[in-house]
């Protein structure tokens, strides 16, 4: 057979081979296509922008209706303003001529009582000037944020500035005393010490307890100045006692502390097993009980010893007398403290050495009340001590102790030196 022949048809194209300005036809292509999105782009955009101002003139062509401010039977409706600076200024128009016909100013409307957008725009003018002419328009206070508790304490903080925090470090240094302020300040309590200390001296047990009663840190005073003065004595009377009471006496002693000031001998005995019963014109602290010692002490006993009754009363074994002969009527207080002690009980007397004119007048006057004089110690150069013990004695009517009590000159009263 013979072979089909090779020749090309005529209406079939060949495919070009590669040509030396196809990548230029290309990017024209590119170009082409570009520009033909953009155009389509743009026509979306008319047609949007078209719509949009459709929907923008419907908008103006359909008011809002508002509620306004009745007058009589007229309701004011206005339309709402266009966006922008224009609409802006419309609507402020709008609302000065709103407030007008809230006034009662005589603005013209439509038949229906609704003012029309668009009116003339300098007859509102003029009526907004007119009306603002008339009526202030007050500013609105801007509001602010409330602020919590925790941040108006910290504000407060804050307002503290370092010059205040120096003052008050001046102030709180201020309050302490230099060297020569503190020596002033002792000398005032010493002075105000003594001069309630003679006055005491110098003044009866009534009267003492009524200038206590009436003015009760005349009392304070007394006690503060009385423990400056002990650090200044080369021994205290009642820490002699303390240590006498506590060696010679045997445990569950009963005590009887007058003028017992802060119960300074209470507070050492007691936890030693001694029952200690404190007395003092004013009541300090839950150990002392108020009352005139030189009257009648609130505890059992006799004067006489020859009473009928076997089982004595008294139940006191020992009492102190530690600086608190003081009134002008003290031989009052020893005469108590014989009532209430127990047959051969102890009286212990520690006294200022100046006040004793005579040692042997005083020893006597105690003796005469009912009591001998066991020891008396004068080594002190600041204090005498003395230890009396109870006797019997006869029965003493009263002209006796009339002039018994009389002779308490014995001791003087501490006088200080005028400076």
């Amino acid at each position: 057979m013979a072979s089909p022949s090779t020749s090309s048809n005529p209406r079939k194209r060949k495919r070009p081979g590669a040509h030396p300005n196809d990548e230029d036809k290309v990017q024209s292509a590119e170009v082409n296509i570009e520009k033909l999105m953009k155009r389509l782009d743009s026509g979306d955009t008319k047609n949007d922008s078209g719509n949009s101002k459709k929907e923008k003139r419907k908008a103006r062509k359909q008011p809002d209706e508002e509620e306004g401010r009745q007058r009589g039977s007229r309701n004011v409706m206005s339309t709402s303003p266009a966006k922008g600076e224009a609409g802006k200024k419309k609507k402020q128009k709008r609302k000065m001529d709103r407030s007008v016909i809230a006034d009662g100013e005589g603005i013209s409307s439509g038949d229906d009582g609704v003012l029309s957008a668009d009116g003339d725009e300098r007859q509102r003018e003029e009526r907004a000037s007119t009306h603002a002419s008339r009526t202030a328009i007050k500013p609105s206070k801007p509001s602010t944020p409330k602020r919590s508790e925790k941040t108006l304490k910290s504000d407060k903080k804050s307002e503290k500035t370092p010059g205040s925090t120096q003052t008050e470090a001046q102030s709180a240094s201020d309050t302490k005393l230099t060297a020569l302020q503190s020596k002033m300040r002792q000398t005032l309590d010493g002075a105000r010490f003594r001069f309630i200390n003679e006055t005491l001296y110098k003044s009866s047990s009534k009267d003492a307890e009524r200038l206590m009663r009436d003015d009760p840190k005349i009392f304070e005073d007394y006690h503060a100045g009385f423990r400056q003065q002990v650090t200044s004595w080369p021994t205290n009377p009642v820490d002699h006692f303390k240590e006498v009471i506590a060696s010679s006496c045997p445990a569950r002693s009963v005590i009887v502390d007058l003028g017992c000031g802060d119960a300074a001998l209470a507070r050492q005995l007691i936890p030693r097993g001694f029952t200690v019963l404190s007395y003092d014109l004013v009541s300090t602290n839950p150990f002392v009980v108020a009352t005139d010692m030189c009257e009648t002490l609130p505890l059992p006993g006799a004067e006489d010893d020859d009473v009928e009754d076997s089982i004595p009363s008294q139940v006191v074994d020992v009492v102190v007398c530690s600086l608190s002969l003081m009134s002008t009527n003290w031989l009052n207080s020893v005469r108590e403290a014989r009532r209430v002690l127990k047959q051969g009980g102890e009286l212990k007397i520690a006294e200022v050495t100046s006040r004793f004119t005579d040692v042997d007048s005083f020893v006597s006057a105690i003796s005469s009340v009912g009591f001998k004089l066991i020891s008396k110690d004068e080594r002190n150069t600041h204090f005498t001590l003395f230890e009396f013990k109870k006797i019997k004695r006869k029965h003493l009517d009263d002209k006796q102790w009339k002039s018994i009590l009389s002779r308490g000159s014995v001791l003087q009263a501490c006088e200080y030196k005028r400076r």
